[in-house]
């Protein structure tokens, strides 16, 4: 039947957006505070395969070839999950650290 046919395009729908609280950094300047047009974006390549390619986690060739949006997309947030995790870990030792001093 038509109703239960799935358009790729649907995940979407479902799709939550990733939202990482650095408010536990004080030191540092949120992603609000910065303006359009500070740092260089691509002109010729979209933002999701800008954004894939930097994760290191495919090459240009699988993104053209063989990896959908939705895993360029999965690749994107796990990239941006385990920096932050990383960095929350490397602020929190520096914490500890220099309490011990």
């Amino acid at each position: 039947s038509r109703s239960s046919y799935w358009h790729p395009y649907q995940f979407f729908s479902t799709r939550r957006n990733l939202i990482l609280d650095y408010s536990y950094r004080k030191d540092v300047m949120s992603n609000q505070d910065l303006k359009d047009d500070v740092f260089a974006s691509p002109l010729n390549v979209s933002e999701t395969v800008y954004r894939a390619l930097l994760t290191g986690l495919c090459t240009y060739h699988q993104l053209n070839t063989c990896i959908g949006l939705e895993a360029a997309l999965n690749m994107i947030e796990v990239k941006q999950v385990a920096d932050y995790n990383e960095a929350k870990i490397k602020y929190f030792a520096q914490q500890e650290s220099a309490k011990n001093g």
